[in-house]
């Protein structure tokens, strides 16, 4: 019998055990799991694009014909003169540059750039984006089999512009939010002291969730965050991001807004319409403000600049991600944002007898 006892008593102890280490769990600082899927960036009519109004980092050809010619030079320049006095323009525009992201026959094509002995007909580029004021020009300089003569001829290249942002709550798991189903419930009661006179609470903390997909931009972008606020006075601590491929990692490197959102990340220098994803993370500290027995929102913001190659940075307030302005407009002063929700704990309210011990 006293044997009985014993086990009987040491389940009900570990079983006890089990329950409040249960609730009694931190919220992880990383995702539960990998992220499903990215949100489909809006698509925006901002211009557009073709091979001579072309989006940054997208493909495109170039197809000539040509009779009674032998080499095709194919190079961009921005001197207006291309010719003078007979002789060649010297200023050719390199790949990786200021305009040309890439090109030949590594993007498309059967021509090499920038070549004085190619023959391909059909050049394929990747542009950088400048602004459509600047004369670009992308010459086919064409000499005959016999060297004795030659002719010209040039696109105008005139790039459209399209960066957008899209975002979205992310739950734990990796999945969207469903704001009217959300997963994440407050953290457990952390720690519940009497002090003599009150009751010292700790109702913990949430770190909740987001994801950014951005869609054409070439290199890299530079994020700018909005924080959240707490209705119920939770701190709100630094909005910060990873990759989305790593954010449910515990050796992830969280970034402020100050790191820049890299393309060779996915191995790629430009991201087109179909975008790349980053997670953002920001930590809601309850402490003892904030019992939260209502369902509170955290709406969070992000914008971003795209990559000026001409100055090699983010100044250029141009290259500011788009939005829809109405009536087909395009404008890069909206902020996008999305809203959080974390729903309540229990609320305890006394009948017989009254009242409660006061909470701290």
């Amino acid at each position: 019998m006293k044997k009985q006892i014993l086990i009987v008593t040491f389940f009900i102890v570990a079983f006890l055990a089990g329950t409040i280490n249960a609730f009694a769990q931190v919220d992880d600082a990383q995702l539960d799991a990998a992220v499903a899927s990215c949100p489909v960036p809006a698509v925006l009519n901002c211009g557009t694009a073709d091979a001579l109004h072309p989006l940054p980092g997208e493909s495109y050809t170039y197809d000539i014909d040509i009779v009674n010619g032998n080499t095709i030079h194919w190079f961009v320049t921005t001197d207006v003169n291309v010719i003078a006095s007979a002789a060649l323009t010297t200023s050719h525009e390199a790949v990786g540059g200021t305009y040309v992201l890439n090109a030949g026959t590594a993007v498309a094509g059967t021509a090499t750039y920038d070549d004085g002995t190619n023959t391909g007909d059909v050049l394929g580029v990747q542009w950088n984006y400048f602004s459509p004021g600047t004369t670009v020009l992308l010459v086919a300089f064409v000499v005959d089999a016999a060297g004795c003569t030659n002719n010209i001829e040039a696109y105008k290249i005139e790039p459209v512009f399209n960066f957008v942002l899209e975002i979205a709550a992310l739950e734990d798991d990796g999945t969207i939010q469903n704001p009217a189903a959300s997963k994440e419930c407050v953290s457990p009661v952390q720690s519940a002291t009497f002090d003599g006179t009150n009751l010292v609470m700790d109702y913990g903390d949430n770190y909740i969730f987001y994801i950014v997909s951005a869609a054409n931009w070439v290199h890299s972008w530079d994020p700018t965050f909005v924080a959240p606020t707490s209705a119920g006075g939770s701190a709100v601590g630094t909005v910060e991001w990873a990759y989305a491929d790593e954010a449910h990692l515990t050796t992830t490197t969280w970034n402020t807004d100050a790191t820049p959102v890299l393309a060779s990340h996915w191995g790629v220098s430009s991201v087109g319409a179909s975008g790349q994803c980053i997670v953002l993370r920001v930590n809601i500290d309850h402490s003892n403000a904030n019992e939260m027995i209502a369902a509170e929102t955290y709406t969070t913001g992000v914008d971003g600049v795209m990559y000026n190659a001409a100055t090699s940075d983010y100044s250029n307030g141009d290259l500011a991600d788009l939005d829809d302005g109405g009536s087909g407009n395009c404008v890069n002063t909206i902020t996008d944002d999305a809203d959080y929700i974390i729903t309540p704990r229990p609320d305890i309210n006394a009948v017989t007898p009254t009242p409660f011990i006061p909470k701290n």
